[in-house]
């Protein structure tokens, strides 16, 4: 039975909500939290800051829906289990883009453990329309709820059940209305009396407009979380779905047009089959260098392959169907599409491969294989769904690609690809070491820089040793005897890597010293 939500019948009948002690403590909570990650983003980055403030949103989004919890399933306690780990994952590692991926990665989660906690479906869950659900929660409850949750913080039941304004409503608005006239004043103080100056120098309130406006931020963003927690638990569903139906387009449209597309794909396949699958074998075709040949082609076929989903899923959608399902030689023709789509991905990999052993490592490498692996799951799972109607595509695709997200962070991209390369070097595998590259990469790749710096190629050892020398200065200055005093860091800004690196430039002081002589006297 198909299931959607009527949320202008559900506001109708639910009378206006004041907030309970729980949900005063929820908001507390919330803006504590994310007034700390916020502030936390702004002067120190992803890092151990940035950690602790999801790990407690987190736990308070568990903490207030688990008691009104529908109940639980697997995927839910995955999806929920994700969200720590990701987030303990800014530790490990000092990629940026990781860990924005993991951070989009973990609002999806999270709703998706909201619907699965609270059976909130309107669409069948692990197929593509549920993605509308995920959007509801994250943007339809949040946005909408937003003046209803504001009013319940400031309200309470009263006598005979009537709202009643909480005094912690007033103290705020007092307090709000306060900031903007201290922005004036303050300065004004400060200036007019020497001892009052001394004061807020001893105080060493440092970028005080930023903090404000991480504080701002943080308020707001716990808000958001707040309208959204204080609404789902209660939203209304109906069984009625509404909307215009739809007939669909005739299956002898939709056959034609794939047909079409398979012809052109079978010929692609048989006139160029012997000229690709060699890179199955390591093989290269005839006057071919390996830059040439891996580079040839790939992103081509990933647009191939996004077309192809594309083309799948509206032959899915318009397709007219004959009690409930879709004609046996459409369904044919889609795993076709799923067929040939496989086929590229697993060339495009082979051609990923032979131009990593060619020329060696680099984090777009790797992000680029490790969605290879996301595309060819969902594929598999695509054509399985065609004659197994119960597989959820969407499910197990979002499941291998957060599961590659947790394996990236928590491996290091950053470190991983400086230790092939230069392991790879040293073996004779590769010919040369891009240095430059090695030193683009995070504070992970400390530790490879220092086996180069002692390598037989002068300019190699040269190149490693100057990034060194740089890295030292990030980390370290001079002091009293020309001994290390670490750069003042918040204790938020704490990485692993980092730790790593910084212990390492310690301990090699006397070495960076040396080396940042005979640069120094090289260029006099």
């Amino acid at each position: 039975m198909n299931e959607s939500f009527d949320t202008a019948s559900a506001l109708q009948i639910m009378p206006r909500r004041v907030s309970e002690r729980r949900d005063l403590i929820l908001a507390i909570l919330l803006a504590v939290f994310s007034v700390f990650l916020t502030d936390a983003f702004f002067f120190t980055g992803l890092n151990l800051g940035v950690s602790l403030g999801l790990i407690g949103v987190a736990v308070c989004l568990v903490w207030y829906l688990w008691k009104t919890r529908r109940r639980i399933t697997a995927y839910g306690v995955f999806c929920f289990a994700c969200l720590p780990a990701l987030a303990a994952s800014f530790l490990c590692s000092d990629d940026f883009l990781l860990k924005f991926l993991s951070c989009g990665a973990i609002l999806v989660l999270a709703a998706i453990g909201i619907l699965e906690l609270l059976t909130l479906r309107r669409e069948q869950t692990g197929t593509c329309r549920s993605v509308l659900d995920v959007g509801w929660v994250l943007f339809g409850a949040t946005f909408s709820e937003l003046p209803e949750a504001v009013w319940a913080i400031f309200h309470r039941n009263g006598e005979g059940g009537a709202p009643k304004t909480r005094r912690i409503g007033a103290v705020l608005i007092g307090v709000g209305c306060a900031i903007p006239a201290l922005f004036v004043i303050l300065p004004l103080l400060t200036s007019s009396d020497a001892a009052f100056e001394g004061l807020v120098k001893r105080l060493e309130v440092r970028d005080l407009p930023i903090h404000i406006v991480a504080v701002l931020l943080g308020v707001g963003l716990a808000l958001l979380i707040f309208s959204q927690l204080f609404y789902l638990p209660r939203a209304g569903r109906s069984d009625a779905r509404g909307g215009v139906a739809l007939h669909g387009v005739e299956p002898l449209i939709v056959g034609s047009f794939l047909a079409m597309l398979s012809l052109v794909y079978l010929a692609y396949l048989f006139s160029q089959g012997a000229y690709f699958f060699e890179g199955f074998r390591g093989l290269l075709p005839a006057g071919y260098t390996p830059a040439m040949y891996a580079r040839r082609g790939f992103f081509e076929m990933c647009a191939v392959c996004v077309l192809n989903l594309i083309f799948f899923f509206g032959a899915a959608f318009l397709c007219r169907r004959t009690e409930g399902k879709l004609p046996t030689f459409i369904r044919l023709l889609m795993a076709f599409l799923c067929l040939f789509s496989l086929t590229l991905i697993a060339i495009s990999a082979s051609k990923m491969v032979l131009y990593i052993r060619s020329f060696g490592m680099t984090r777009l490498r790797i992000l680029t294989s490790a969605f290879m692996l996301v595309l060819a799951v969902l594929f598999v799972c695509l054509a399985l769904r065609l004659f197994l109607h119960r597989i959820p595509y969407l499910k197990a695709t979002l499941i291998a690609a957060a599961a590659s997200l947790l394996v990236l962070s928590f491996a290091n991209v950053d470190r991983i690809v400086a230790e092939y390369n230069t392991a790879a070097y040293r073996s004779g595998a590769l010919s040369g070491i891009d240095v430059d590259t090695i030193s683009e990469l995070s504070a992970a790749a400390v530790p490879s820089l220092f086996d180069l710096a002692d390598d037989g190629d002068r300019m190699v050892a040269d190149q490693a040793r100057e990034e060194l020398v740089a890295r030292a200065d990030l980390y370290y200055k001079s002091g009293q005897d020309a001994r290390p005093v670490p750069v003042e860091s918040d204790w938020r800004s704490y990485n692993v890597a980092a730790a790593r690196a910084k212990a390492m430039l310690l301990e090699n002081w006397d070495r960076i010293q040396t080396w940042r002589t005979a640069a120094e006297s090289r260029e006099g």
